[in-house]
């Protein structure tokens, strides 16, 4: 499209009242003419709507002409006589850019031009009365016109008009010239005519005309002169005018960006239009084409390809209808590959067109294409959707993403209530909290919403970012995330983990059982070995050895005696060690007596230095045998590390056993040692913290430096939880 000035330069040129109005129907431009035709100040009657300005009851043709164009969007023209101007008027009504273009020419101009042109020359002829003054010479008095007085700003016959008030009235710029001129002039009494300026009486400046010429009044013998005065103001202001805009817009083909040609048509004999010769061609043009030459030359024969494009058909029906078009064209042909956008405007009996090569903005619309393409199917495939929110207007737009993730049609406007509306009750106050975030547009959010649509539940996460202009929110940007699979993939993922850690639970415990029967098994061997081999050896040693002692001693001497009663003492030893040993290895008595009995067992052993007070609650329970087997083995290594570490002389067994779980509390009186990060690093500390963390247990130590230790061991009833 050419810009305002342009048009405004050459729709001047032509004679043409134009106007052009958005797709709202509101003046968004007026030239010249359309200001001096209907009256108008053009600046302000911008932005108000057509029928805000025009009375559509006095002019009822034009308004169907002109709704018409806005409508329907069809080209429309009319004659009819103007109420407002009282002229007969010629519209054309043309929809162009979304908006709508009025030209309105005045059709009695052509016959009130020649009308004044005949009244001018009969007045010339005739020496008319309008303007028109006599004299005798050389008497400075004149007898005027009424419409001369009027042309000075003076009541007409209000004074006696003489030469010397026609000088007073003179520009003072031009009247010392101006004077001496028709003073000259009027002694030689020679017809002359010549133009001046003047301020009038109401300080109006006018450009006159004045033609004079002389008579001799035989009878009376005298000189008389006759002249008439035009006030050419408008003429000479509208050739000035005139001459501006042909200076301007040559400016304009010089100095415009956008490739500008002036095109003249050519006829056959039979007035047919064959091609245009390009009368005037812009800089830019020029180096477009890469041509320096065109001027002259035939359009359609320099570029043929612009009749493939249908530009040359365009051109003959602006030149046929005097209504201006626009096109946009993909151009691949005589070296160029380019998208053009070209304006035709009839200039009389020629045509300006422009061209401007938009090959920038169209390969970016068709990136933006692609792009919206690929972002729809991007929020298809990610189950998202994205929106806009214009805090300055209100306006909400999105895109299709978000119709599918609130299951609705396009036919319905989507609106920021819609996320109150669809929410679960669990979520209306985060869907309050999102509408109010959006009014106030100080910070972007990230809320997770569950939505009821007609279709299905859904959760959305809803993450906002806030566009500012000079530090001042406009408008607020959103995306929608459906994470309803990722939030059930989630859950899911949550109780595999859960059942994973409870099967590998499980299976620690079942492997610790296999390894505890195991151990059993072979400490039973071992046991049944040493008890039944290596202690029935040594037994029958110490039998032997006691006959041989009781033989020896009725022949021996008492030194052979004392050593004989040694080794037996040293045998009964080794036998009592290896019964403790088996015995340790195999607690007989925990199978066949149960495990309070064991435990006072391993209590009267190590009550050898250390006072053991004992206390049990609910031994009653039944226990699976290793949990028996590992309560047994933890309090046995507990009460043998305070009788070897502990220098005691008291130590408190405490185990309770409930329905659900097992303690057991062992705490004494000795020397106690530092907390540190390494303390609970011995052997027994660690077997036992070890066979805690296999029965899923906790184990809890408490040393106090110079007063004692209290070690606690929390482990599940695993056979009562599990239903055994």
């Amino acid at each position: 499209m050419i810009s305002t000035t342009r048009a405004d330069n050459i729709l001047s040129l032509i004679n043409v009242a134009c106007f052009q109005l958005d797709s709202e129907s509101n003046f968004i431009y007026g030239n010249r003419k359309a200001a001096q035709l209907f009256n108008l100040n053009i600046t302000q009657i911008i932005g108000k709507h057509v029928w805000k300005v025009f009375d559509i009851s006095l002019s009822p043709e034009a308004f169907n002409v002109i709704e018409n164009a806005i409508v329907y969007q069809k080209s429309s023209n009319i004659e009819y006589f103007c109420r407002v101007t009282n002229h007969w008027m010629s519209l054309n009504a043309v929809p162009a850019n979304g908006g709508t273009v009025l030209m309105f020419t005045d059709v009695q101009i052509t016959k009130g031009q020649l009308l004044e042109e005949q009244r001018r020359l009969k007045l010339a002829q005739e020496i008319g009365n309008i303007g028109y003054f006599e004299g005798i010479l050389p008497d400075g008095r004149l007898e005027a016109s009424d419409e001369l007085y009027r042309i000075f700003g003076i009541k007409p016959q209000s004074e006696v008009l003489t030469w010397q008030r026609i000088y007073e009235f003179i520009d003072a710029r031009e009247a010392a010239n101006t004077i001496s001129l028709i003073k000259n002039l009027t002694g030689q009494q020679k017809e002359f005519e010549l133009h001046f300026p003047i301020i009038t009486f109401d300080k109006e400046r006018k450009i006159l005309n004045m033609k004079v010429r002389f008579t001799a009044d035989s009878i009376r013998n005298v000189h008389r002169i006759h002249g008439v005065i035009h006030n050419i103001t408008d003429y000479f202001n509208a050739k000035e005018e005139l001459r501006e805009s042909k200076e301007l817009i040559q400016s304009v083909f010089d100095t415009s960006l956008v490739g500008m040609c002036l095109l003249k048509p050519v006829r056959d004999a039979d007035g047919e239009i064959t091609d245009f010769r390009i009368e005037l061609v812009s800089r830019e043009m020029e180096r477009e084409t890469s041509r320096n030459d065109l001027v002259g030359k035939l359009y359609a024969a320099e570029f043929p390809g612009i009749k493939n494009v249908g530009l040359f058909d365009t051109m003959l029906k602006v030149l046929a209808t005097g209504n201006p078009a626009q096109m946009e064209f993909w151009y691949p042909y005589d070296g160029f590959d380019k998208w053009y956008s070209s304006v035709f405007v009839k200039m009389e009996d020629a045509i300006v067109a422009t061209h401007l090569d938009v090959s920038p903005a169209k390969f970016a619309e068709q990136e933006q294409l692609k792009g919206l393409s690929l972002l729809q199917q991007s929020e298809e495939l990610a189950r998202t959707g994205s929106w806009e929110y214009d805090l300055v207007s209100g306006e909400f737009t999105c895109s299709d993403g978000m119709y599918k993730l609130f299951d609705l049609t396009k036919e319905t406007a989507i609106k920021p209530e819609h996320y109150l509306e669809y929410s679960t009750v669990n979520s209306k106050p985060t869907a309050q909290k999102i509408l109010q975030s959006l009014k106030t547009g100080d910070l972007g959010f990230e809320e997770i919403i569950e939505l009821k649509t007609s279709k299905s539940d859904r959760v959305l996460k809803v993450k906002t970012f806030i566009f500012k202009e000079n530090g001042i929110p406009q408008k607020v940007l959103g995306v929608n995330v459906d994470i309803t699979l990722q939030l059930a993939l989630s859950l899911k993922n949550e109780q595999l983990k859960l059942e994973r850690a409870e099967l590998e639970k499980k299976q620690q415990q079942e492997i610790f059982k296999t390894i505890l029967s195991t151990q059993q098994e072979e400490r039973k061997v071992i046991a049944e070995s040493l008890h039944n081999g290596l202690g029935q050896l040594l037994y029958g040693v110490k039998l032997r050895l006691e006959r041989n002692i009781y033989t020896l001693g009725e022949v021996s001497n008492d030194a052979q005696l004392d050593n004989m009663l040694e080794t037996e003492r040293l045998l009964a030893d080794a036998i009592r060690e290896s019964r403790r040993f088996s015995h340790q290895l195999m607690p007989t008595i925990l199978e066949d007596f149960g495990l309070e009995v064991a435990l006072n067992d391993v209590k009267s052993q190590l009550e050898v230095t250390v006072r053991i007070e004992a206390t049990y609650s609910g031994l009653a329970h039944h226990l699976d045998q290793y949990l028996q087997i590992s309560v047994f083995r933890i309090v046995q290594e507990l009460l043998l590390n305070v009788v070897k570490h502990a220098e005691a002389a008291c130590a408190k067994l405490k185990v309770c056993i409930t329905k659900n779980t097992i303690q057991i509390v062992v705490e004494d009186d000795g020397k106690g040692f530092e907390a540190g990060p390494n303390f609970a690093n011995g052997l027994g500390l660690r077997m036992i913290q070890s066979k805690a963390n296999l029965l899923n247990g906790k184990l809890q130590i408490s040393p106090r430096s110079g007063k004692g230790t209290r070690i606690e061991i929390n482990l599940p009833n695993l056979e009562s939880a599990n239903g055994g």
